[in-house]
């Protein structure tokens, strides 16, 4: 079993960050958790390896800013405040992945669009000159951002019991928060004299509170800009994952036991992360065994070499488990690790000016 692991591409340390939470059922499988490294939605240059962070959402207009903020209740520069919190969230997202540096500028240039509209882009000669100031091969920046914040009242009536069982109604006042953020990015290549990528996120959150009054429910929800914040550092991780290899948790359920006492032995050592062990003992209960407890064995081998980063062999156990066993849990399971196997691929090739380093 080692031996012919010996030249398995474990080496890969992008494909798994080692942490692995086995959680116990009530049925026969146990749940894990994984984190993955999952590719980019987009490839970016490999010469890109530095980014740095732009807001270029200053009004053009200083007193139409000041009036507009009067006419919807939104702070002055609520939009500043909100683009800081998008970078908050992508930056959380980047310092987590390996695939860039993140330099953090103080530039609030003008020049914001609104809604879908971007502005013209920024030129090449000003884009060169903050590469060069900040040692960044690429700008990242923010070039639109248009809020949509409300809180709507509605009353209810609650039936409920006093203390003597006798049933009474209630009315409760409620107020719905519901903040709406629409944020443009672009991705500028100074190098290639491209815009690399240019998309906008909009993405909504709701809150509700309950009180005695419309004043008492108002008064338990965030503020509008408080609200603004969460939604922009929100879009802000969405589109990190979009220009970066970012982490998730991925789910998995094997057997801890069935059909051969080795099943539960072999459970235990996965669950102290002993997947080493447990594989071999897996692959001995499965040659010696036929029928389902040779499909639940070979289905574990699968999981076992998934958590190991050996996708490929994965695959090929998973296979063996369903066409050979009948293991009906491997046939979804071959879907995934098909999907895992091409988002290594993209992974390697998003990955080069990584390894390269």
């Amino acid at each position: 079993m080692k031996n012919r692991r010996a030249g398995a591409r474990f080496n890969r340390s992008w494909l798994l960050l080692g942490l692995i939470l086995p959680f116990l059922s009530a049925s026969c499988t146990s749940n894990l958790y994984i984190k993955v490294l999952k590719p980019a939605h987009i490839n970016v240059g490999d010469h890109i390896k530095t980014l740095a962070l732009v807001n270029r959402t200053k009004p053009q207009n200083a007193t139409a800013n000041v009036v507009e903020g009067i006419l919807t209740g939104e702070g002055l520069y609520q939009d500043k405040s909100g683009v800081e919190s998008a970078f908050n969230g992508l930056n959380e997202v980047l310092h987590n992945s390996p695939r860039y540096q993140v330099k953090q500028t103080n530039l609030f240039l003008p020049g914001s669009g609104a809604g879908n509209v971007f502005p013209a882009p920024l030129p090449w000669h000003e884009i060169e000159k903050i590469c060069n100031a900040y040692g960044a091969d690429a700008l990242c920046v923010v070039e639109t951002f248009d809020t949509d914040t409300q809180v709507l009242p509605s009353v209810r009536v609650v039936e409920e019991k006093d203390k003597d069982g006798n049933a009474r109604k209630r009315t409760e006042f409620v107020a719905n928060l519901r903040s709406q953020v629409k944020i443009g990015f672009r991705l500028y290549d100074p190098r290639e004299k491209s815009i690399r990528d240019e998309f906008i996120f909009t993405h909504s959150l709701g809150w509700t509170g309950v009180g005695l009054s419309p004043q008492a429910a108002v008064a338990t929800l965030l503020d509008k800009k408080a609200a603004t914040d969460r939604v922009s550092y929100a879009i802000g991780e969405q589109y990190a994952a979009r220009i970066a290899p970012a982490w998730i948790t991925v789910e998995r359920s094997y057997y801890r036991k069935g059909g051969d006492p080795a099943m539960k032995r072999a459970y235990r050592m996965a669950y102290v992360n002993d997947w080493d062990g447990a594989a071999e003992l897996w692959e001995q209960i499965m040659q010696a065994n036929r029928g389902k407890t040779a499909g639940k064995a070979a289905y574990n081998l699968a999981i076992a070499h998934e958590v190991l980063g050996n996708l490929e062999e994965a695959r090929s156990w998973c296979q063996k488990a369903y066409a050979t066993y009948g293991n009906k849990r491997a046939r979804e399971y071959i879907y995934i690790l098909d999907r895992r196997i091409r988002d290594s691929q993209r992974l390697d090739h998003q990955m080069k000016s990584v390894a390269n380093n």
